[in-house]
């Protein structure tokens, strides 16, 4: 058996960097504790073999176990989840991964935009905690070029809203990435600051219009100049309170963006409703049919302008909660997107048109293509297509 030459304090970055425990990767690679022990203080060597399984395990190319040093990992984002009893938890190995591959995403962007000679403007839309949050998703919707004409038309369906929303922030000068293999309760998104190329990352496992407010909420945290990770977007008096305060905030301009003060304030259903605090089913979903978001985004607005009270919010939250976790039980485990549809949802249209024009122009390879946007290269034609309106590149076999 050739062994693999590689540090044992490599061994052990990877690891760590991924979230496991020796015991973890020890029942993965079905072998001992004592054995990844025993290469991690190197007392002794992987096979090759092993080492090809580690690499799938942590997730790392398998070049990276030859460096000479481990080398530094994303600094640490701001971790805006739900504190419970214990604190907030250990990120996931599913977080860890799908935090590390969007950084990875967005620096092969900046190194194929170079490669393209193309300049990539700043992103320099700012805001502070103590601006006025109404205020701040006015300038959201300017910074996007939204209209309320334009948001009327995007209501075929809520993930029409969601493409719309997402594809406005892409072209804002944000990549876009939604997360595919993680749990809502965990993380309902993500955000990493850069003065170039800022990345938003929301979880695919949430609604459409759970999706667009996390996008809009993610987005205020990039003007906030945020690396940020949050989950259960909505619920506050639970973290502690410089973290509340930016939560709060957040939540009120991507509530404000979607439904802006005055346009609430003008619509009949709301103009004409009596001074009771209850409002029927009926018309909070046509509300939020009307605006292309969901009935607790718009009783949350209502809350605000003062149309209805806590009590009845936080009773209706509650409902749309548990139904929400009971629809989440009976969902169909078996269904999946085709993977051409899963790159494009995972890697977003901004992300793949960079990728593609980059092999046009001859800057990368097929094979490259394939390992940036995670699919076999017979899935290509199909991709083409949805970015392009055809395709262009004739590919035999996978």
């Amino acid at each position: 058996m050739v062994k693999a030459l590689v540090k044992g304090s490599l061994l052990v970055w990877a690891r760590k960097s991924a979230g496991l425990t020796t015991a973890q990767v020890a029942t993965k690679l079905k072998t001992s504790n004592e054995t990844i022990e025993q290469w991690e203080a190197d007392e002794n060597k992987p096979s090759i073999g092993q080492l090809r399984k580690l690499s799938d395990i942590y997730k790392r190319p398998l070049a990276v176990f030859y460096l000479q040093e481990p080398p530094l990992d994303f600094q640490a984002m701001r971790d805006f989840r739900r504190r419970g009893d214990e604190g907030t938890p250990e990120l996931s190995p599913k977080l860890r991964y799908e935090i590390r591959q969007a950084e990875e995403r967005r620096e092969a962007a900046m190194e194929l935009l170079d490669a393209l000679e193309e300049t990539v403007e700043p992103f320099s839309a700012t805001a502070f905690l103590a601006n006025d949050p109404d205020e701040t998703a006015k300038t959201v919707r300017d910074i996007l070029g939204v209209k309320f004409s334009e948001q009327l038309h995007w209501k075929k369906n809520s993930y029409d809203s969601f493409n719309n929303w997402k594809s406005a922030i892409e072209h804002a000068g944000l990549l876009v990435f939604q997360a595919t293999d993680l749990d809502p309760q965990e993380a309902a998104g993500f955000s990493l600051k850069h003065k170039t190329l800022p990345v938003i990352a929301v979880n695919i496992k949430d609604s459409p219009n759970a999706r667009t407010f996390t996008l809009l909420h993610e987005f205020t945290h990039v003007m906030l100049h945020h690396n940020s990770l949050c989950n259960e977007l909505g619920r506050e008096g639970e973290r502690d309170k410089d973290a509340e305060r930016i939560e709060v905030f957040c939540n009120h301009v991507a509530g404000a963006t979607l439904i802006p003060k005055h346009l609430l304030l003008q619509e009949r259903i709301v103009s004409g409703h009596p001074s009771s605090p209850e409002w029927e089913e009926s018309d909070l979903e046509w509300l939020g049919t009307r605006f292309g978001t969901s009935k607790e985004t718009v009783l949350r607005r209502l809350l605000i302008v003062g149309k209805t009270n806590k009590e009845f919010y936080q009773t209706k939250r509650d409902q749309y909660r548990k139904e929400w976790s009971e629809a989440q039980k009976k969902k169909d485990k078996g269904g999946f997107a085709p993977p051409h549809q899963m790159a494009i949802s995972s890697g977003g249209r901004k992300f793949l048109d960079i990728v593609l024009r980059s092999y046009y122009r001859k800057k990368i390879t097929l094979s490259d293509v394939s390992s940036l946007i995670g699919v076999r290269l017979k899935h290509l034609p199909k991709i083409e297509r949805a970015i392009l309106g055809r395709p262009v590149t004739a590919v035999h076999g996978s």
